[in-house]
């Protein structure tokens, strides 16, 4: 009977590690993740309701992170092992669509124990 409940709650652990940690209302994880460096401004219409549940990943581990939102366009380790995730809103540099004025910036930032600690909009 042991074997059984430990077979069980091992096959429960992986299940539940295979999937997203967060789930976001009004939040299309998939347009948000295909838009690489804001080039095609879905992001633009998609951070507001990220913001608005800003506190959902408040706590979560860089791996979560990057299962929600992808692969950070940019990103900078910093003193003391803080990390910076950067995801653009407007079109980066690299994009046709360019444009200098007024470029936002999410910026995810993680302490030292790999846990997300801020998230905010940079301009």
């Amino acid at each position: 009977m042991n074997v059984k409940y430990i077979t069980l709650l091992a096959f429960a652990l992986l299940l539940a590690s295979c999937q997203s940690g967060v789930q976001l209302q009004d939040f299309d994880q998939t347009r948000w993740q295909s838009d690489t460096f804001g080039c095609q401004s879905q992001r633009l219409e998609l951070y507001q309701s990220l913001l608005q549940q800003r506190e959902q990943l408040i706590g979560l581990s860089q791996h979560e992170i990057i299962q929600l939102l992808g692969q950070p366009d940019e990103h900078e380790l910093y003193q003391r092992t803080r990390k910076f995730f950067y995801y653009h809103l407007d079109p980066a540099p690299s994009c046709n669509q360019y444009q200098e004025i007024n470029q936002q910036v999410l910026s995810v930032r993680f302490n030292a124990l790999d846990m997300c600690n801020e998230v905010i909009v940079r301009y």
